[in-house]
C-alpha cells in the first residue's frame, strides 16, 4: 500500500488572521511517484532530428545539452536515440535558451539533481537493497514522496528569494 499522506504543514499565510497559522497542504506524492519512476511510454525512442524538431532546438543546441549531460541518449545500432525524459528536458531547456541562457549554464539543474539523488540514495536505499524487492519498492515509494517534498521546498525557497519583488507587484 502507498504510504499515508504527510500531515499538513502549518505556516504563516498572508490571509490568515494576524498571529495565527493556517494549514498548507503538502503536494501528494502519487503524481510525482509516477513521473519519478516511469515515463508515459518509457520504451518510445526518438532520433536526434526528431528531438531537435520536437523541442524547437538546433542540432548544435541539442548537442550542447547532451555535452553538458542534460539530455541523455543511447546508441542503438549506431544511431543515437532518446527516451521521453530526454525529449521533455530538451523542451524545457529551450525555454531558457530562448531567454539567452547558454546550455552550459543549465548544468546547474543536473548538478543539483545529482546531489539530491545521492542524498536520497544514501538516506533510503542501501538498507532496502539488502532486504529484497519489496523493501526496495517501499523505499522507492518513500523516495518519490521525499522528492515531491524537496520539489515543494525548492519552490518555497525560490519564492522567499524573490519575496521583495513579489511584494512589490501585489
Amino acid at each position: 500500500p502507498p504510504p499515508p499522506p504527510p500531515p499538513p504543514v502549518t505556516t504563516p499565510v498572508a490571509d490568515a488572521p494576524a498571529g495565527e497559522e493556517a494549514a498548507v497542504e503538502v503536494p501528494e506524492a502519487p503524481a510525482v511517484r509516477s513521473s519519478l519512476t516511469t515515463a508515459d511510454d518509457p520504451e518510445r525512442r526518438w532520433t536526434v532530428d526528431q528531438v531537435a524538431k520536437l523541442a524547437g532546438l538546433s542540432h548544435r543546441q541539442l548537442g550542447e545539452l547532451e555535452r553538458y549531460g542534460l539530455v541523455v541518449g543511447e546508441s542503438v545500432d549506431g544511431t543515437m536515440q532518446y527516451g521521453p525524459d530526454a525529449v521533455e528536458v530538451a523542451g524545457l531547456c529551450k525555454a531558457f535558451i530562448d531567454t539567452g541562457v547558454e546550455p552550459r549554464h543549465l548544468r546547474m539543474f543536473k548538478l543539483t539533481a545529482e546531489r539530491e539523488a545521492a542524498f536520497l540514495d544514501q538516506l533510503l536505499l542501501p538498507h532496502a537493497r539488502r532486504k529484497g524487492r519489496a523493501a526496495l519498492r517501499d523505499a522507492l515509494e518513500e523516495l518519490a514522496t521525499l522528492a515531491a517534498h524537496g520539489e515543494r521546498i525548492r519552490m518555497l525557497m525560490l519564492r522567499e528569494e524573490f519575496r521583495d519583488d513579489i511584494d512589490r507587484i501585489n
